[in-house]
């Protein structure tokens, strides 16, 4: 059994680590990655520059200073560095200034998301949000859980947990279940899920804004992107594009980017009374997956028990370790009462 989710990357991806709208024109940004701190900033061309927040000089936060001509300068003695991580310029000296470099990653936009990447040429593309040629609502929840990117995803894709955590708000709402069938296969690099015939979800939150549907779709992706797309008579009523990304090994950073069709301004209202829905949601699983961790913690890290209903979790195991995962070999087919 594999107790953590170290990655084996066979290339370099792009990680979300912020709101575009979090990194302001004249203030760096301290985000975290890896257990690592960096500081964004943006640059005169209009791009993004990614530093480690620390100033070799004495080592003060580079966060802490303040963006000058599209570079960030030190607060302590206001030396500045360009996006490729050079020292550009140390105040009151008048010589050339010396090599001098902190590292750096690079950083790019996209769909209102800051990316960075240690290796842009083999990281490609950040991923690209799926939907369907109707017009659409897009709103971007951030939120931060203290447990491992494995325990996340499993927590998103797995339908059992739904009918206690959130149980009368996704299902569970009156003792009436569906016979869902759950079809699970994969690749390499990702598993797919499909449920079928649960037309809807015996929870507010369905029975409220979604009405009836054909089908909905789950899928785990290195490295780190949790899929959710809901399906009727051929068209897309909701995709849940979660993009997580390691703040450290037992802390996980989540963008949840929600994006449904407008309907003629309809859309906006449905978002209006469906985000607050889906921020307590997301509370309730921060609550219990905080809660747990810590108390994995405190009993010594014991060995997981693994329950006949966990599907999900030893997919995502060994896409994150490296390793074909079982369904990949072996497509299951699941019939649950939910």
């Amino acid at each position: 059994m594999m107790m953590d989710d170290q990655i084996k990357k066979p290339r370099a991806y792009w990680h979300p680590v912020a709101l575009s709208k979090s990194l302001k024109r004249a203030k760096p940004l301290r985000i975290m990655l890896g257990g690592m701190a960096y500081a964004l900033f943006r640059t005169t061309a209009g791009g993004i520059g990614c530093v480690k927040d620390i100033c070799p000089h004495r080592f003060a936060r580079f966060s802490e200073g303040k963006v000058v001509g599209g570079e960030v300068q030190c607060p302590y003695h206001g030396c500045k560095f360009n996006a490729q991580g050079r020292c550009t310029e140390i105040p009151v000296h008048n010589g050339e200034v010396p090599n001098r470099f902190v590292k750096n990653l690079a950083a790019r936009e996209q769909d209102g998301l800051i990316y960075v990447t240690d290796d842009k040429d083999s990281a490609g593309e950040p991923h690209q949000l799926k939907w369907d040629d109707q017009p659409y609502v897009r709103r971007i929840i951030e939120n931060k859980v203290g447990t491992s990117l494995v325990n996340v995803a499993e927590n998103v894709l797995d339908p059992t947990h739904t009918l206690f955590v959130h149980k009368g708000l996704m299902r569970g709402l009156t003792d009436k279940t569906s016979r869902v069938t759950i079809d699970v296969n994969g690749n390499q690099e990702r598993i797919d899920i499909k449920f079928s015939g649960e037309d809807v979800q015996n929870g507010i939150v369905s029975r409220l804004l979604e009405g009836k549907r054909s089908y909905s779709t789950g899928s785990f992706e290195l490295p780190g992107i949790v899929e959710i797309e809901y399906w009727a008579n051929g068209k897309m009523k909701l995709a849940n594009t979660l993009m997580f990304s390691k703040i450290d090994e037992n802390t996980t950073r989540g963008f949840a980017v929600l994006t449904a069709p407008r309907q003629f301004g309809l859309g906006f209202v449905k978002a209006a009374v469906f985000i607050p829905l889906l921020k307590h949601i997301i509370k309730q699983d921060r609550v219990m997956m905080d809660m747990s961790h810590e108390n994995w913690e405190a009993n010594g890290r014991p060995n997981r028990a693994m329950s006949p209903t966990d599907f999900v979790r030893p997919n995502i195991e060994a896409i994150m370790s490296g390793i074909t995962p079982p369904a990949a070999i072996n497509p299951v087919r699941i019939v649950y009462e939910l």
